[in-house]
């Protein structure tokens, strides 16, 4: 056991195998070997010494059925055996003396491996309109319904927020892209004497940029009213039409801004350091343009670019021991010339997604400190378990890139915790998306990775992120 918690599991494995040769029927054994075995991602063979287990019935007290049942049923469905796993949770249900409560803890568990799944989502409708988990059914079957059924779910006063969250998050993931490059230009206006009239204009039109984006969101806001609520369609209609909208017309301001800058960086020698300050703010607004592409298909696929790049590039766009606004920014980066093989748009897009949140849930924090570290990985940390088995398959066994972004902020609440990825939810009653960290999660799934959240609230918020180091 000692073994298997320091992660070296083959030779835990081998004191596990020879302590089954001794005493085979070894209830104890049986488990924690099953219970390891599940934990270093190997769950076919944990699945053979959770049912051994079984063979032994008179070795067993009535709630290591229910638990045994519960676990074959989960682990069935992570190896995509979805008719075992059934068998085990109708057994778990049959057994339990409070019917509906398994029916929830059997659902949940399904939905952790496969989200929005219809099995999990018929179970939750079973569930009694009486019964004391039946309010926490209709949460789990909310949080897990998408599209129409989430909207028609909540065809309330609840529906009206929702719109507004939806809405919002248009403008929220363009203004803060603008946002980003408007600090590099405004620094770059300070540092380059020589330059100042030229980037004061680049400044005023990234300012006018943003004026144009609130005012096509208060036209879109007076339309929206005109539309009933229940009229779903039309409203995802109109708010996908002024993305589109919004995305084009930022984009073609991007060509211009994208002329004057490269203008600039034509009157400056290429080993000088104002070329390369330039230049990295000319990729920033490349940058810029791929995220405003990728948030035309916010409700399609994301389409992920996969390239080989140095870990370095991903935190090029910011600066050790620089200042954005009221956060001092702090790096460490081990092995910073390694490669990765990603999306290097994505990855820099996330980070300055948490960037932003950072800076506007702390804004009256005069000393917020946000600390980027970033190193290499061997085995993919058992914290990460359960955030891993939201997609159908873990991927075990690879060198992992780790990330963390953390703050000396007020933290997210514990009871904002558990629902701070899902679409249409924000910890801050007045500003953002309610999307921004949907969106991180779901391009940190695409490119395999995981993403979870393991800071305390008062004393800072910590995203830890997980990206494999090969394509699967």
């Amino acid at each position: 056991r000692a073994l298997a918690s320091a992660n070296q599991f083959e030779l835990a494995f081998e004191q596990f195998k020879r302590a089954l040769e001794i005493q085979p029927n070894d209830i104890v054994s049986l488990f924690v070997y099953a219970t390891h075995l599940e934990i270093s991602c190997q769950f076919e063979q944990a699945i053979i010494y959770f049912e051994k287990m079984l063979q032994y019935p008179k070795k067993l007290f009535d709630w290591h059925f229910e638990y045994l049942y519960f676990k074959l049923g989960q682990l069935y469905y992570q190896t995509e055996q979805k008719t075992e796993g059934k068998h085990y949770f109708d057994l778990a249900i049959e057994r339990a003396e409070q019917k509906d409560a398994a029916k929830l803890r059997a659902a949940q568990q399904i939905l952790t491996i496969k989200p929005y799944s219809n099995d999990a989502i018929d179970i939750l409708k079973e569930i009694n309109e009486s019964s004391t988990a039946f309010i926490n059914a209709r949460k789990t079957l909310s949080l897990n319904s998408v599209g129409q059924d989430y909207y028609k779910l909540h065809n309330t006063e609840q529906t009206q927020l929702d719109k507004k969250a939806i809405n919002s998050s248009i403008y929220h993931k363009i203004l803060n892209q603008i946002n980003i490059l408007k600090w590099s230009a405004q620094a770059l206006e300070k540092n380059i004497s020589e330059l100042q009239t030229d980037f004061a204009e680049i400044v005023q039109t990234l300012q006018t940029i943003v004026d144009e984006i609130v005012h096509r969101r208060d036209a879109e806001k007076a339309e929206l009213q005109k539309i009933e609520t229940d009229d779903y369609n039309k409203i995802l209609q109109t708010i996908e039409k002024t993305a589109h909208d919004i995305a084009d017309y930022v984009n073609n301001e991007m060509f211009v801004l994208k002329a004057n800058i490269t203008l600039c960086l034509a009157q400056h020698e290429k080993n000088s350091a104002n070329y390369t300050e330039i230049e990295e703010l000319l990729t920033e607004v490349h940058n810029t343009e791929s995220a405003l592409n990728s948030l035309k298909g916010i409700n399609e696929s994301i389409q992920i670019n996969k390239a080989y790049f140095e870990v370095k590039e991903i935190f090029s766009i910011l600066q050790d021991g620089s200042q954005i606004e009221n956060a001092k920014i702090y790096i460490r980066i081990q092995n910073p010339e390694t490669k990765l093989n990603g999306d290097l748009a994505k990855i820099r897009s996330l980070l300055t997604e948490l960037l932003e949140n950072a800076i506007r849930h702390n804004a009256k924090q005069k000393d917020l400190n946000l600390y980027f570290d970033a190193r290499y990985i061997k085995q993919l940390p058992i914290r990460f378990i359960g955030q891993a088995r939201k997609q159908n398959k873990i991927y075990c066994g690879k060198t992992y890139l780790f990330i963390s972004v953390s703050d000396n902020g007020k933290g997210i609440p514990d009871d904002q915790k558990e629902w701070v990825f899902l679409p249409l939810k924000t910890t801050d009653n007045e500003k953002g998306s309610g999307l921004g960290l949907f969106i991180i999660r779901q391009h940190i799934l695409d490119m395999h990775g995981y993403i979870i959240e393991t800071g305390k609230s008062k004393q800072g918020a910590c995203f830890e992120i997980v990206l494999p180091l090969e394509e699967e």
